[in-house]
């Protein structure tokens, strides 16, 4: 059954109960015991029994409470003293009651004890030497040895010489072995704290040290009084063995492995390590020399030359490791130094490119630059597209036989360069497997790259690589990876501007496409009306586009990717089927901007197949580079097609436009139409356009009707023909067919 529980709710009865107080009660009655054997000496070993008893299950209470409020480490290292402490426990109390032990040979307490020994050596070994470097690891064993040896050399010295007691003694065994522990266990752990920087305190891992040690020395010091035919006196040991007990339990209830950085803290902590295995090592030499009867070659003498064959040894390797240290250091210095050179030379020389006429011509000249780095080999950049996938831009270096220019990498080498770039500079190394370009690269020599990704307008637009054929080159590129950093910030300035202006490009021009492909837009009709009778005569072919952009935006993003002509050709198609259901005798009006008039050949393509008058209607909202070429066209189509300018007195070129191209129609601009009937200068402005059609032979529609006002001022002034909102609203042909709307 765990003791967790029964402390539980032992704590639940007695709520005052804590590590602290419980050990401070045990204290009090070793501290009692020795006024009561004062006043009652017949009594003593009795009276000597109950106390260490009472320090015992003190100790076990104060770690049991403290493993129960712990976790971890702490829960560990407490929960394994309790469990120490119960196997000495037993062992003292069997060495008592079963005093032919002391003479017999090993027996049950020396078991117990060694089951002590194991857990303590367990615990400490988990919780200290675990959590030290590996660098160190090889010091604190060379050391551990030194003290243990030192400690068993001195013990046996001080046993057989200096207190001149029995050696064949059988429990002679049991006290060497645990003072051997007691001293030279704790003072490894202590090394070892001391190597992990943790400070030294009166709690924690140094009190628990000093418990252990002090119930060892207690140990030893029972075996000497025996020796000397006092093991049944109640002295000093007595009294040491429960105060150790406590304060490994102190120290098991409060461990906290704290450490420091402070400058002061770690000149103490290397002065410790270094000189406690010296020290050892000094006194184990002087005892042995100063020693009485020290003639003959015994065990001391032998524990002392391997004490010093290992220090010899000891210091050797710390010898060798300082100078490989040292020239570590050097190389990593020069380096360091030769990085440095070579980064500011590189940046300096990026600076001052100004990239070339393309996104490819500036990555190879961005790369070319690369291979002036010290160990590079190989560099490549590459971006990514609209669709997320890596295009190689520019390639300079070995494998440029083996890579094309503009190689589209595979969608899972895309994903994955997307993935690692997102997460910063990384290397990868090449093997001869894999994509068939990562092979061709691998067989050209190259075997690691040091990897950045291009930032602009903190978008990752692509990654830059620089590689090396050196089979040390792992350690190199990852020297590589804060110039390689460095180098896609000064490349992402360069390229991003291009490559932004690309993608963006490339992103309209795919989504431009699709509409045209999916037919992704449907025509409307809006009534033209003649005034004077009030009677439809025509309508006017509209685009709606299905994702509601304005449809100016849309034919302008067409026109900016070079599909203009091929989104206007798809809209006066659809137009051009869906016409066929409007009324009769009505004709139909479809814009068409300069740059469609002028190509004829597509416009011609759509006209062919129309069976009714066609009022073709330039927009004059685009401007026109060439009138001539604008009129020889449309002089071609008169026979067939009459002719509109729209949006007259909005666009670039004004009266000019209609009189290079002598228009059938001349459109009002709403903005002329607006408030006519309010604005005398509206009225004079339309009045001499009324005139000037007269004169020129061609017909006035006013665009933009909305109120019965306008519609009267217009009547009143002459214009022909009308088209508005107040006249009739632009529809689909199913609406107008079915007679939703006025036709």
């Amino acid at each position: 059954m765990s003791l967790i529980p029964i402390v539980g709710r032992l704590r639940a009865h007695l709520f005052w109960l804590s590590p602290s107080r419980v050990l401070a009660l045990g204290l009090a009655a070793t501290v009692a015991s020795v006024g009561a054997i004062a006043l009652a000496p017949g009594f003593a070993i009795l009276i000597d029994e109950v106390q260490q008893l009472v320090a015992t299950g003190a100790a076990i209470l104060a770690l049991m409470l403290a493993a129960r409020t712990s976790s971890g480490s702490r829960r560990f290292v407490a929960r394994s003293l309790a469990v120490a402490c119960i196997f000495v426990g037993l062992g003292m109390f069997v060495w008592d009651v079963q005093p032919g032990t002391w003479s017999e040979g090993a027996g049950p307490g020396d078991l117990l004890f060694a089951a002590c020994l194991v857990t303590i050596g367990i615990s400490m070994a988990r919780a200290i030497f675990r959590g030290l470097d590996r660098s160190r690891l090889l010091a604190v064993a060379l050391d551990t040895a030194i003290l243990l040896i030192a400690s068993g050399t001195l013990l046996t010295l001080i046993w057989d010489r200096l207190l001149d007691a029995n050696a064949v003694y059988t429990g002679a065994a049991t006290a060497l072995g645990s003072g051997l522990v007691a001293v030279a266990g704790p003072t490894a752990a202590y090394l070892a704290l001391l190597h992990r920087r943790v400070l030294p305190s009166i709690r924690g891992p140094h009190m628990a040290l000093a418990g252990i040690t002090l119930v060892g020395l207690s140990m030893v010091a029972w075996e000497t009084l025996v020796a000397h035919g006092l093991g049944s006196a109640v002295g000093p040991p007595d009294y040491a063995y429960s105060i150790g007990l406590l304060m490994t339990g102190y120290g098991g209830a409060t461990w906290d492995m704290k450490t420091s950085s402070a400058p002061r803290f770690t000149r103490y902590a290397q002065a410790g390590t270094d000189l406690l295995p010296l020290v050892a090592v000094g006194i184990c030499v002087s005892f042995v020399l100063l020693a009485p009867g020290n003639d003959d070659f015994g065990v001391e003498r032998v524990g002392t030359a391997v004490v010093v064959i290992l220090a010899l040894v000891r210091q050797v390797l710390l010898t060798a490791a300082e100078r490989r240290a040292r020239t570590a250091e050097g190389d990593a210095s020069a380096g360091l130094e030769r990085e440095i050179r070579s980064r500011e030379m590189l940046l300096r020389s990026l600076t001052r490119q100004e990239g070339g006429s393309s996104p490819e011509e500036t990555a190879t000249l961005l790369c070319e630059e690369a291979l002036r780095l010290e160990g590079i080999d190989h560099a490549v950049v590459r971006a990514f597209g609209g669709g997320g996938e890596a295009v190689v831009m520019g390639l300079a270096g070995i494998g440029t036989q083996a890579v094309d220019q503009g190689l589209v990498l595979s969608p899972e080498r895309s994903e994955l360069i997307a993935t690692r770039s997102a997460g910063g500079p990384w290397t990868e190394t090449f093997v001869a497997e894999g994509e068939p370009h990562l092979v061709a690269l691998y067989d050209a020599g190259l075997r690691t790259m040091a990897n950045a990704p291009l930032v602009w307008n903190e978008r990752i637009i692509g990654v830059i690589g620089v590689g090396s054929t050196s089979e040390a080159a792992g350690s190199v590129a990852a020297e590589r990876l804060r110039t390689v950093r460095e180098f896609g910030v000064v490349a992402g300035a360069l390229l991003g501007p291009h490559l932004a202006e690309r993608a963006r490009y490339e992103a309209l021009h795919a989504s431009m496409s699709k509409v045209i492909a999916d037919l992704a837009f449907h025509p409307v009709f809006q009534p033209i009306v003649d005034l004077e009778s009030g009677g439809t005569i025509g309508y006017e072919a509209l685009t709606r586009f299905d994702d509601g952009v304005r449809p100016d935006l849309q034919f302008a993003n067409a026109a900016a990717v070079g599909l203009g002509l091929s989104l206007e050709t798809a809209c006066l198609r659809a137009a051009q089927q869906d016409s066929v259901a409007l009324p009769d005798g009505a004709w139909l009006s479809l814009n068409v901007s300069p740059a469609l008039a002028s190509a004829l050949l597509p416009l011609l393509a759509v006209l062919e197949s129309s069976e009714r008058g066609i009022v073709l209607e330039v927009t004059e909202h685009a401007p026109i580079d060439s009138y001539k070429g604008l009129s020889d066209a449309l002089r071609g189509l008169r026979g067939h097609v009459r002719i509109a300018v729209d949006d007259a007195g909005a666009g670039y070129a004004g009266l000019q436009h209609i009189l290079e191209i002598h228009p059938d129609i001349v459109k009002l601009d709403i903005a002329l139409v607006r408030d006519l009937d309010t604005d005398p200068v509206r009225r004079a402005l339309i009045s001499g356009m009324v005139s000037f059609a007269r004169e020129a032979g061609c017909v006035l529609l006013a665009e933009g009707i909305e109120t019965d006002s306008e519609l009267a001022s217009l009547r009143t002034l002459g214009v022909s023909l009308g088209q508005g909102y107040l006249l009739g609203r632009p529809a689909r042909i199913e609406a107008i067919v079915e007679g939703r709307v006025a036709a």
